[in-house]
């Protein structure tokens, strides 16, 4: 009975497949991806889907016409209707090998939008990439419609927010596999299982963005606020989602050190438990003296390099105080213990 509650017990387990974001346009996509996403307003995906010629080069393979017409007019494309997707598993014609049926899919985003919204309906994208998105291991195309000369980073941050790090989901083990034991191995010549292990399992998601004459963009200002947006959103909702046991003070701060550690520019305060109080912090020792970790008040404090400062001192003559002088404070609250009602 043991070994049957054991078996029982245990098949189930965190899952640990990853996802990684990449920005880079030169990152040889085509022949590795095996679904590709288009994402646009409904006018503006019809534009890239009349330009046949330019199939290859933005997918790596050329599907046909038709099937990309048929889908899109199977999307509502109304001034007032909302989002939508349609999805298909599409041949793969092409230069490149033969290739498995490739999951084609468009989602394509309002035409028009209330003026609080992004003209994108970034929420609304966040929703359906994810929802897309297979969650099988492998390497995902997602190719969005910017149009306007609209920033990208903004964007970049709405798909960030669909690939969330931190999880304690749970997922059935994979089958076990038996394979007879050698000699060598097991002189009784009993089976031996090993277990399929999937921890080093990596999804990629590779996102190009699209000017609004169709083509790549490639300027790496843009790539890179990209990059440091899906970056920053992704390790704020990873700290939001943690849960506390785990993020505890220590922890946290443990993390801001870790993220400034290489970062000359960047030095890490800390005041932490009895201090808290001899300092005047009252409200912040009171509240979190009863938690097993010290409450702990953290102090980034940003010096930029001279050469960071260089022609920004102040010369229009209004006396106001140059960057170079003048100092910007920025106060969050991480609540990792008692957000009211235990006092």
């Amino acid at each position: 009975s043991s070994s049957s509650s054991s078996s029982s017990s245990s098949s189930f387990r965190l899952s640990a497949m990853t996802t990684s974001l990449s920005f880079d346009p030169k990152f040889d996509i085509r022949d590795k991806a095996t679904s590709t996403i288009l994402i646009g307003r409904h006018t503006t995906l019809e534009t890239v889907i009349e330009q046949t010629d330019a199939y290859v080069t933005l997918f790596g393979f050329r599907p046909h016409p038709e099937i990309l017409s048929s889908m899109h007019a199977s999307l509502n494309g109304g001034s007032n209707a909302a989002s939508s997707t349609s999805h298909v598993l599409v041949p793969t014609v092409g230069p490149a090998a033969p290739r498995p049926p490739h999951r084609m899919s468009l989602v394509s985003l309002k035409n028009k939008v209330t003026r609080n919204n992004h003209p994108l309906s970034l929420h609304a994208m966040t929703d359906m990439v994810r929802s897309a998105v297979n969650s099988k291991a492998g390497t995902v195309h997602v190719v969005v419609c910017v149009e306007e000369d609209f920033p990208v980073a903004p964007v970049a941050a709405a798909l960030a927010r669909a690939f969330p790090i931190f999880t304690k989901k749970t997922s059935a083990k994979k089958k076990k596999v038996k394979a007879l034991a050698t000699a060598n191995d097991d002189a009784d010549g009993k089976e031996a299982e090993s277990e399929n292990d999937d921890d080093d399992e990596e999804r990629v998601i590779h996102i190009t963005f699209l000017d609004q004459k169709s083509r790549v963009i490639k300027t790496p200002s843009e790539l890179l606020a990209a990059e440091a947006a899906a970056e920053g959103v992704r390790l704020a909702c990873r700290l939001v989602d943690m849960h506390p046991e785990e993020l505890t003070t220590t922890a946290y701060a443990r993390e801001c050190r870790t993220l400034f550690r290489d970062d000359d520019a960047v030095t890490v305060e800390e005041i932490v438990g009895d201090e808290l109080k001899e300092k005047g912090y009252g409200g912040i020792y009171n509240v979190g003296k009863g938690a097993v970790e010290p409450p702990r008040l953290v102090i980034l404090t940003y010096d930029p390099p001279k050469e960071a400062l260089a022609g920004e001192d102040d010369d229009d003559g209004d006396g106001g105080a140059s960057p170079s002088s003048s100092s910007i404070a920025l106060v969050g609250k991480g609540i990792v213990y008692d957000t009211g009602g235990l006092a």
